[in-house]
């Protein structure tokens, strides 16, 4: 199948403070409001130092007809963080990248 590049990859960092299972979960839920399935790809987690950082890989796609397919790819990674209560404190960096 060939697959066509409809959005160049896109990349956004943030150092900042969040709750990052609240994140993510907001982040699946506005994929599923626009009908797209979320597979997990990876996820994994490492520390070093007493600072984590845990790697995430989603593949969310959507099914238009028989010949029609929409992924977008979906990198997360929250690296160098501390977390206290629910809040984690690092750098946060999502990437996308949409094919057809």
């Amino acid at each position: 199948m060939v697959k066509d590049i409809i959005a160049k990859e896109k990349v956004i960092e943030i150092s900042t403070v969040l709750d990052f299972k609240e994140f993510l979960k907001h982040l699946k839920e506005f994929f599923r409001r626009y009908n797209y399935d979320v597979t997990e790809e990876e996820y994994s987690t490492n520390i070093s130092e007493g600072l984590k950082t845990t790697k995430i890989k989603w593949d969310c796609d959507r099914k238009y007809d028989d010949y029609n397919e929409a992924h977008i790819k979906v990198s997360i990674e929250l690296g160098d963080y501390k977390e206290e209560e629910k809040l984690a404190e690092g750098n946060l960096k999502v990437k996308f990248k949409a094919e057809m």
